[in-house]
């Protein structure tokens, strides 16, 4: 069942609901009501047994990536998934065009939804779903200028691209350049504005984390370990953001 039907078939009107049903409710079904209030971003990935067709899907602000190597074992990329964003013009204006005038003073707020979100798409998140009411009934501590619905969207970009069709001006070439063999020494200088090491993890290397060092520090270890654990330097650096993310990989393909 999806994660907002859930919330609905307990209590489809709140407004009937008096404070102790509602308390009574919230705590007999405490996970579903957790599930809808929390949020998450996402991006999904097929390919084919052939290796032919990719299929990709992805919410919010992040991207997939389609990387390979040339003949010379150069890294190239393409991005494949726009990103879902309130720095997005095309994501800006559909959601305020999704709500009166009114509210064209609250809806955006240092360039976040309600002032507080980058992400105008994702899982979860159902207090920017729902009507309002769902928030002063059954939701708590939440954002307090929403009025209307929607704020948020989970509905996914659909495009069909060419992987031939590289745009060498994209930012989602820089991933794949690190994700190769080797890489020109004078690209990371010119993209990154520092030095990298492909491969630095070695054999067993977790790909995720050699990515993110090359693309946070890359060969200096201050930046490095600064990335890792700012508080042990006393102090919030404000110029880094650290979010959780989770890779799962599954093979669709039957062993042998």
């Amino acid at each position: 069942m999806e994660i907002g039907d859930a919330v609905l078939k307990l209590c489809p009107d709140p407004s009937l609901l008096n404070d102790e049903e509602t308390q009574a409710l919230v705590d007999t079904n405490k996970d579903i009501f957790q599930r809808a209030f929390s949020g998450t971003t996402l991006s999904v990935a097929l390919l084919d047994e052939e290796q032919d067709n990719l299929w990709v899907a992805g919410l919010s602000d992040l991207t997939i990536v389609l990387t390979f190597e040339d003949e010379d074992g150069l890294g190239e990329g393409k991005r494949l998934v726009m990103l879902h964003s309130t720095h997005m013009p095309k994501e800006y204006c559909g959601i305020n065009m999704l709500h009166p005038s009114v509210e064209k003073d609250t809806i955006m707020k240092d360039d976040r939804l309600l002032g507080t979100l980058l992400p105008t798409r994702g899982l979860g998140d159902h207090p920017l779903k729902f009507k309002p009411i769902f928030s002063t009934k059954l939701f708590f501590k939440l954002p307090t200028e929403t009025r209307t619905q929607c704020y948020l969207d989970n509905g996914e970009t659909e495009v069909d691209k060419d992987p031939k069709d590289l745009v060498r001006s994209d930012p989602a070439i820089v991933v794949g350049k690190l994700l190769g063999s080797h890489i020109d020494d004078s690209y990371p200088q010119s993209t990154l504005e520092h030095s990298v090491k492909i491969n630095w993890a070695g054999e067993n290397r977790n790909r995720a984390t050699e990515l993110l060092g090359n693309l946070m520090a890359g060969t200096s270890m201050e930046t490095f370990a600064k990335f890792l654990g700012p508080v042990e330097y006393g102090k919030w650096d404000e110029k880094l953001y650290f979010d959780d993310t989770t890779i799962l990989v599954y093979d669709l393909t039957q062993q042998p």
